[in-house]
Protein backbone atom coordinates (compact mmCIF):
# COMPACT_ATOMS: atom_id res chain seq x y z
CA UNK A 1 0.00 0.00 0.00
CA UNK A 2 1.30 3.14 -0.63
CA UNK A 3 2.24 5.01 2.75
CA UNK A 4 1.09 8.82 1.79
CA UNK A 5 -1.09 10.95 -0.32
CA UNK A 6 -0.46 14.51 -0.71
CA UNK A 7 1.85 14.00 2.48
CA UNK A 8 -0.55 12.28 4.45
CA UNK A 9 -0.66 8.81 5.72
CA UNK A 10 -3.00 6.40 3.53
CA UNK A 11 -4.18 4.35 5.93
CA UNK A 12 -5.33 6.98 8.66
CA UNK A 13 -7.45 8.95 6.20
CA UNK A 14 -8.83 5.40 5.48
CA UNK A 15 -9.34 4.76 9.22
CA UNK A 16 -10.49 8.40 9.49
CA UNK A 17 -12.89 7.76 6.24
CA UNK A 18 -11.61 10.36 4.20
CA UNK A 19 -11.14 10.60 0.53
CA UNK A 20 -8.68 12.24 -2.00
CA UNK A 21 -10.80 15.67 -2.30
CA UNK A 22 -10.81 15.78 1.59
CA UNK A 23 -6.96 15.43 1.55
CA UNK A 24 -6.78 17.80 -1.25
CA UNK A 25 -8.72 20.18 1.06
CA UNK A 26 -6.63 19.71 3.79
CA UNK A 27 -3.54 20.33 1.93
CA UNK A 28 -4.73 23.20 0.80
CA UNK A 29 -5.55 24.55 4.09
CA UNK A 30 -2.56 23.50 5.18
CA UNK A 31 -0.28 25.16 2.89
CA UNK A 32 -2.26 28.39 2.52
CA UNK A 33 -2.09 28.78 6.38
CA UNK A 34 1.54 28.49 6.49
CA UNK A 35 1.67 31.73 3.61
CA UNK A 36 1.03 34.07 6.39
CA UNK A 37 -1.57 35.29 3.91
CA UNK A 38 -4.96 34.61 5.67
CA UNK A 39 -6.53 36.26 8.62
CA UNK A 40 -6.16 34.86 11.59
CA UNK A 41 -7.85 34.92 15.15
CA UNK A 42 -6.65 34.07 18.44
CA UNK A 43 -9.43 32.05 20.53
CA UNK A 44 -7.97 30.86 23.99
CA UNK A 45 -4.66 31.06 23.03
CA UNK A 46 -4.89 29.41 19.26
CA UNK A 47 -4.48 30.55 15.97
CA UNK A 48 -7.48 30.17 13.94
CA UNK A 49 -7.74 30.96 9.92
CA UNK A 50 -10.52 32.23 8.06
CA UNK A 51 -11.25 29.63 5.07
CA UNK A 52 -13.04 31.13 2.32
CA UNK A 53 -15.22 28.47 0.53
CA UNK A 54 -15.44 30.42 -2.69
CA UNK A 55 -11.08 30.69 -3.17
CA UNK A 56 -10.89 26.85 -2.40
CA UNK A 57 -13.43 26.22 -5.41
CA UNK A 58 -11.45 28.95 -7.19
CA UNK A 59 -8.05 27.64 -6.51
CA UNK A 60 -8.82 24.37 -7.59
CA UNK A 61 -10.81 23.82 -10.52
CA UNK A 62 -9.65 20.46 -10.47
CA UNK A 63 -11.90 19.12 -7.55
CA UNK A 64 -14.82 19.35 -9.89
CA UNK A 65 -16.63 21.51 -6.71
CA UNK A 66 -19.00 24.34 -7.58
CA UNK A 67 -21.12 24.69 -4.51
CA UNK A 68 -19.89 26.45 -1.58
CA UNK A 69 -21.95 23.84 0.14
CA UNK A 70 -19.84 20.66 -0.79
CA UNK A 71 -17.10 22.58 0.06
CA UNK A 72 -18.90 22.73 3.49
CA UNK A 73 -19.75 19.62 3.86
CA UNK A 74 -16.00 18.14 3.10
CA UNK A 75 -14.49 20.45 5.66
CA UNK A 76 -17.49 19.40 8.15
CA UNK A 77 -15.99 16.11 7.75
CA UNK A 78 -12.78 17.03 8.63
CA UNK A 79 -13.86 18.84 11.76
CA UNK A 80 -16.12 15.40 12.71
CA UNK A 81 -12.68 13.63 12.48
CA UNK A 82 -11.00 16.02 14.71
CA UNK A 83 -8.34 16.67 12.16
CA UNK A 84 -9.58 20.33 12.12
CA UNK A 85 -11.56 22.96 14.93
CA UNK A 86 -13.66 25.41 13.95
CA UNK A 87 -14.64 28.65 15.38
CA UNK A 88 -17.53 31.04 13.92
CA UNK A 89 -16.94 34.97 14.09
CA UNK A 90 -20.68 36.77 14.10
CA UNK A 91 -19.57 40.22 13.58
CA UNK A 92 -20.61 42.08 10.95
CA UNK A 93 -21.40 38.97 9.03
CA UNK A 94 -20.53 35.12 9.90
CA UNK A 95 -16.64 33.95 9.21
CA UNK A 96 -15.48 30.96 9.93
CA UNK A 97 -12.45 29.82 10.87
CA UNK A 98 -10.41 26.67 11.54
CA UNK A 99 -7.66 25.44 13.22
CA UNK A 100 -5.55 22.27 12.80
CA UNK A 101 -7.13 19.23 15.41
CA UNK A 102 -5.75 16.91 18.08
CA UNK A 103 -6.45 14.01 14.81
CA UNK A 104 -4.01 16.08 12.58
CA UNK A 105 -1.19 14.65 14.07
CA UNK A 106 -2.46 11.34 13.10
CA UNK A 107 -2.08 12.19 9.17
CA UNK A 108 1.12 12.76 9.60
CA UNK A 109 3.02 10.76 12.02
CA UNK A 110 5.83 7.71 10.72
CA UNK A 111 4.21 4.43 11.28
CA UNK A 112 4.89 2.73 14.67
CA UNK A 113 5.60 -0.89 13.46
CA UNK A 114 9.61 -1.87 12.84
CA UNK A 115 10.13 -0.37 9.08
CA UNK A 116 13.20 -1.41 7.07
CA UNK A 117 14.39 2.37 5.44
CA UNK A 118 16.67 1.75 2.41
CA UNK A 119 17.99 4.33 0.46
CA UNK A 120 18.59 4.14 -3.08
CA UNK A 121 22.30 6.47 -3.58
CA UNK A 122 21.78 6.64 -7.07
CA UNK A 123 18.50 8.56 -6.94
CA UNK A 124 18.33 8.89 -3.81
CA UNK A 125 14.59 7.88 -3.02
CA UNK A 126 13.72 6.15 0.65
CA UNK A 127 12.40 2.58 0.00
CA UNK A 128 10.25 1.61 2.99
CA UNK A 129 9.55 -2.08 4.07
CA UNK A 130 7.32 -3.07 7.44
CA UNK A 131 9.54 -5.75 8.75
CA UNK A 132 7.06 -7.86 9.54
CA UNK A 133 4.58 -7.77 6.18
CA UNK A 134 7.49 -6.97 3.94
CA UNK A 135 4.93 -4.71 2.16
CA UNK A 136 6.34 -1.79 0.04
CA UNK A 137 5.47 1.51 1.62
CA UNK A 138 6.14 4.98 -0.26
CA UNK A 139 7.53 7.59 1.52
CA UNK A 140 6.86 11.16 -0.36
CA UNK A 141 10.45 13.14 -0.12
CA UNK A 142 9.03 16.02 0.80
CA UNK A 143 8.26 14.64 3.97
CA UNK A 144 11.90 13.85 5.09
CA UNK A 145 14.69 15.63 5.10
CA UNK A 146 17.36 13.81 4.47
CA UNK A 147 20.79 12.70 3.17
CA UNK A 148 21.72 8.85 1.91
CA UNK A 149 22.77 7.15 5.11
CA UNK A 150 26.29 5.51 5.29
CA UNK A 151 24.63 2.10 6.14
CA UNK A 152 22.38 0.97 3.85
CA UNK A 153 19.53 0.24 5.78
CA UNK A 154 18.11 1.40 9.36
CA UNK A 155 15.39 -0.34 11.46
CA UNK A 156 12.83 1.97 12.34
CA UNK A 157 11.43 1.91 16.00
CA UNK A 158 8.41 4.68 15.42
CA UNK A 159 10.73 7.39 14.56
CA UNK A 160 13.21 7.65 12.35
CA UNK A 161 17.00 7.77 14.41
CA UNK A 162 19.96 8.33 12.36
CA UNK A 163 22.16 11.26 12.52
CA UNK A 164 21.33 11.91 8.40
CA UNK A 165 17.66 11.37 8.78
CA UNK A 166 15.67 13.90 10.37
CA UNK A 167 11.59 14.35 10.43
Amino acid sequence: MKFTYLGFSQKAAVEMRLDLIDLAILRYFIDFKDTGKMVTEIIDDEKYYWVKYESIIEANPIFNISSKQVVARRIKSLVDAGILKRYVKKEKGTFIFFSVGDNYKKLIELPTDNLIVECNKDTEDLIVECEESQQDTDVDNNDIEKECPTDNYIVIGGQLKSPTLST
